[in-house]
């Protein structure tokens, strides 16, 4: 009797014990759910008090079983107590980064509905006045500015159920009238798609200035080399066209730097600018050098053209004895017989 009342005193508190340690196992896991619950619920309830998530963002909490009363707490110095603290900390880890990621993306959104004028940033593409390729510097320079790049840079958009997809789709849409309201009216129906997005529609003008660059190329070239001041309305109309050409060809591969189209600039002028054209070719200038040397001649020529125009007579001065004559260009002076100097009028 003694040993098998033994036998079945020590299995009785074997069964105890496993009991005893199941129950501590459910305790913790109760405790772990509570707190991951309890974080959560603070979090998503920021989300739906926020003005621009109240009507995008709606979790839903999944049911859990609540711990009892009597199991709410496990042992304070217990190994399972700081397996609960970590997962406690990376829970609060996790929505803090979450809650700043939701900040950052509605300030993005906040500051993009602020652009109210686009055209006072970025001028209006059609491929003539304003090409390709300062349009395109122009637009990056605003999104970057707003810090919202990554809506034409080819970045992947978070997942449907990701909190940050509604705010991403509402900052893509600004960003995709910010496109259209800088297309020309020849070119917006050629861009505009259903469903589209900004990657989209930057893409698409991408494909309309760089397809069949071979071809383009050709005839952008013959165009350029052709050019004549006689061609042109004006001498600012020929300066223009000289460079939209040059631009145009470095759009699609045909990198056309500043000394040539100097060289192009002096070639298509009349036989009346040979000595200013002499000047420029015996020197090194920039373009905006050799475009103030031609217009001083131009001015002169004019002016011999036009006896009537108005010119400064040195001797009329008395205080000014030295006629001042620019150094970028020395036109030639008049004299007279008298020792009179004049200097056209530019």
């Amino acid at each position: 009797m003694v040993a098998g009342g033994g036998e079945f005193s020590g299995e009785y508190t074997r069964e105890r014990s496993g009991r005893g340690v199941q129950r501590e196992r459910e305790r913790t896991e109760r405790g772990l759910v509570h707190v991951k619950l309890k974080t959560l619920i603070l979090f998503f309830s920021h989300c739906r008090t926020h003005p621009l998530l109240s009507h995008s963002f709606r979790p839903a909490i999944l049911a859990s079983p609540h711990p009892s009363p009597e199991h709410t707490n496990a042992p304070h110095n217990s190994p399972v107590n700081s397996d609960h603290d970590s997962d406690l900390s990376d829970a609060t880890s996790d929505a803090t980064m979450a809650e700043q990621q939701l900040k950052e993306a509605t300030d993005k959104l906040s500051h993009a509905y602020s652009v109210t004028n686009i055209h006072l940033r970025v001028k209006i593409l059609d491929g003539i006045k304003i090409n390709y390729n300062l349009w395109i510097k122009l637009f990056l320079n605003h999104v970057r500015a707003y810090k919202v790049l990554d809506h034409i840079d080819g970045t992947d958009p978070p997942e449907d159920n990701d909190p940050l997809h509604t705010i991403w789709n509402e900052i893509d849409a600004v960003v995709l009238q910010w496109i259209y309201s800088t297309l020309s009216d020849s070119l917006l129906p050629r861009v505009v798609e259903n469903e589209q997005t900004a990657r989209d529609a930057w893409v698409k003008i991408q494909n309309i200035f760089q397809n069949n660059k071979g071809s383009r190329a050709v005839a952008l070239e013959q165009e350029f080399i052709n050019l004549t001041l006689a061609s042109c309305a004006s001498m600012d109309a020929y300066f223009q066209k000289i460079h939209e050409l040059g631009e145009q060809l470095t759009d699609i591969g045909r990198t056309v730097d500043e000394s040539r189209k100097v060289l192009q600039l002096v070639r298509g002028l009349p036989p009346e600018y040979d000595t200013v054209a002499a000047l420029i070719n015996q020197g090194t200038p920039t373009w905006d050098e050799a475009r103030n040397m031609i217009q001083l001649e131009m001015h002169r020529i004019q002016a011999r053209q036009n006896p009537n125009q108005s010119v400064l007579i040195a001797n009329q001065q008395p205080h000014s004895r030295n006629p001042i004559i620019p150094k970028s260009y020395m036109a030639p002076i008049l004299s007279s017989p008298t020792g009179i100097w004049l200097c056209v009028l530019s």
